[in-house]
């Protein structure tokens, strides 16, 4: 399949948003440890999926595997896919970086998971310890599950603050974990979880305020 910068617009996609907003749809109405059954949602989700760099060797020559939703490890309030081989072995595979124009993630969207990860503790415990139930973006009664918005200065504003700008950021050894997962050398890791404790404002907010607020 040839590959263009903008692929979804092979099956009249008018945006990477339009197909984003789909796929998240789909994932979000299966209940976590659950397979993709429906045959159109499976064939999406396959076609989007054949566009992952490692698409080839996540299939590991399978032509009839399953794909299964589960809670994500790294990050409990996201869901993720895995592969489930014809075999019966299983992997982890990211639809969102299948939708990257290479099918890939960039070094700045791995840095970016690396300090999520690093920092996930402490977004817990906001959650644990917070009462309040007012979505502080809309201002409007948060009904489901309560998230943690960085209000300001936002994720993004630290990041850069932290560790510096696109150059000095290239500059930083990102690891590949389990699971999707990317992590920094422990001193790296404890001086970033250090400077956000100090540093950031945690206010609860809708999942979907955070989605479309501007990072």
């Amino acid at each position: 399949m040839a590959k263009t910068n903008k692929w979804w617009l092979e099956r009249s996609y008018k945006t990477k948003k339009s197909l984003t907003d789909e796929i998240r749809k789909i994932i979000n109405q299966i209940d976590d440890d659950y397979f993709i059954t429906d045959e159109e949602d499976l064939e999406l989700l396959t076609w989007v999926l054949s566009h992952h760099h490692d698409y080839l060797s996540k299939i590991d020559g399978s032509t009839n595997f399953k794909i299964k939703v589960r809670r994500s490890l790294a990050n409990s309030g996201n869901k993720e896919l895995l592969i489930i081989r014809d075999d019966g072995t299983e992997v982890d595979i990211s639809w969102t970086k299948a939708l990257n124009p290479q099918g890939s993630s960039t070094h700045k969207e791995d840095l970016r998971n690396a300090a999520v990860q690093a920092i996930n503790y402490q977004v817990l415990q906001f959650k644990d310890k917070n009462t309040d139930t007012i979505c502080c973006l809309c201002k409007m009664q948060i009904e489901e599950k309560i998230e943690a918005c960085h209000y300001e200065p936002r994720l993004d504003e630290l990041l850069t603050q932290f560790f510096g700008d696109k150059d000095e950021m290239e500059k930083i050894e990102i690891k590949d974990g389990s699971y999707a997962s990317r992590y920094f050398d422990p001193e790296l890791s404890e001086r970033w979880t250090t400077f956000h404790a100090n540093h950031a404002t945690l206010k609860p907010a809708h999942k979907k305020c955070i989605r479309q607020r501007k990072r």
